[in-house]
């Protein structure tokens, strides 16, 4: 087994409102998590080529029913490993999480984001509301 030699994440704990549409939307993470191999910002730029685990969630709620989706872009593109679309109910908290491994290459950049069937607005209460996390597991 390989040393770990590369995790990191970022989250999210404002209270915030976010406009939601049909195009993806980065959700801002501005909270940094303990790292190694980690480049600063809101993307994560993974350092090596390799398996990772990567995980993420939210917790908001909706100002109208919507269907919402949430997913990892890789390089602005949506994962479709790590895509998942629910029918959110106004008013009504809701929490979205998953977490997998895939193979990327070394200069992957990783956001977390949404967009959803109809023009919209989340609500992120306070406390940790959103994360996007990854661990090195070692060359594919």
């Amino acid at each position: 087994m390989e040393n770990i030699t590369a995790y990191g994440g970022r989250f999210c704990t404002a209270a915030e409102k976010e406009t939601v549409s049909r195009k993806w939307r980065a959700i801002l993470l501005d909270e940094a998590m303990p790292a190694s191999n980690t480049a600063e910002g809101d993307a994560l730029k993974l350092p090596l080529s390799g398996n990772y685990l990567l995980g993420y969630g939210i917790y908001a709620a909706s100002a109208a029913d919507m269907t919402l989706s949430v997913a990892i872009l890789a390089n602005g593109n949506a994962m479709p490993e790590f895509y998942i679309s629910r029918e959110v109910k106004a008013g009504q908290p809701f929490q979205l999480h998953d977490l997998g491994i895939y193979t990327l290459l070394a200069g992957t950049e990783l956001e977390l984001a949404t967009r959803a069937d109809t023009k919209g607005e989340l609500v992120f209460p306070p406390g940790k509301n959103a994360y996007l996390t990854y661990l090195y597991l070692g060359q594919a």
